[in-house]
């Protein structure tokens, strides 16, 4: 059995093996779909940020400069979590190689 628990703002990821059986297919298919799906949420997540980042370019003549700051905040925050995102892939995909050297 394979027990995953992500601490928040601890980056940590614990996972308890069982050494005997080393994952069974059920949670290698369940790893391999959260990988999947944290690439999908990172590429949807820079695209939205890019969006942002040309409207503040196209119109920054109309806008404010609280509206333009509230643009590059919201750009600057999609960024992180897709970064955020990125970095829980990279984890599960080395959860996913240790399991198969096993």
């Amino acid at each position: 059995m394979l027990i995953y628990k992500y601490q928040f703002f601890g980056s940590t990821i614990r996972r308890r093996m069982e050494r005997s059986e080393g994952g069974n297919m059920e949670d290698r298919k369940k790893l391999r779909e959260k990988i999947s799906d944290y690439h999908h949420f990172s590429f949807v997540l820079t695209a939205l940020s890019a969006f942002l980042y040309i409207g503040i370019f196209i119109d920054q003549y109309q806008y404010e400069g609280r509206r333009v700051l509230f643009l590059a905040t919201g750009m600057i925050l999609l960024l992180l979590f897709a970064f955020f995102f990125r970095f829980l892939s990279g984890r599960y995909e080395r959860a996913l190689a240790e399991m198969d050297e096993e």
